[in-house]
């Protein structure tokens, strides 16, 4: 009795539906990096550091201002978020888009806390967001490729990017 070995229409549909399903799953656990609006991306930033999330702080960062540090620049920030040194809580944010690009807005802290260890006392230290200056806690945000991402410098050799009035745009 021979086998007939040829894949049939109803085996086709059935691996394709499970390709479909496994990448499902696997955009699910991963994600794609990025966030649907600047509040949410500014969150991510902070519960990525909360948690000392490697993958989640790289995927709440614009993508360019991963690619450009440099592989000792990496360890050393990965370890140091690692640390989890820094605590963020009770964040509430701001958004203000830019009037000229749609693609671009502020995120500003409007209340929340931060905990850390002091450096020079080595004791548990909280601060207020509603003591410090609304530019020290005021985050860039930038939609790339159609999901939004903090924009920080990360690299130390890295120029911080021209604003639109300095560039001339």
């Amino acid at each position: 009795m021979e086998r007939n070995l040829k894949p049939t229409r109803s085996h086709w549909i059935a691996t394709l539906i499970i390709t479909c399903v496994a990448l499902s799953l696997t955009l699910m656990t991963f994600g794609c990096g990025g966030s649907s609006t600047p509040d949410t991306a500014a969150n991510n930033f902070f519960e990525a550091i909360n948690s000392g999330d490697w993958g989640a702080f790289q995927g709440a960062v614009l993508p360019e201002r991963v690619r450009v540090m440099s592989g000792t620049e990496k360890q050393q920030l990965q370890a140091q978020l690692e640390k989890k040194g820094e605590k963020y809580s009770g964040l509430k944010f701001k958004v203000v888009k830019d009037k000229k690009d749609k693609n671009k807005a502020k995120v500003v802290i409007l209340s929340g806390k931060i905990s850390g260890q002091g450096t020079a006392s080595g004791q548990q230290q909280t601060m207020d967001f509603k003591d410090v200056p609304e530019e020290s806690r005021t985050l860039n945000a930038v939609r790339y490729k159609g999901r939004w991402y903090v924009d920080i410098q990360l690299s130390q050799g890295e120029a911080q990017p021209q604003s639109a009035t300095q560039s001339g745009q």
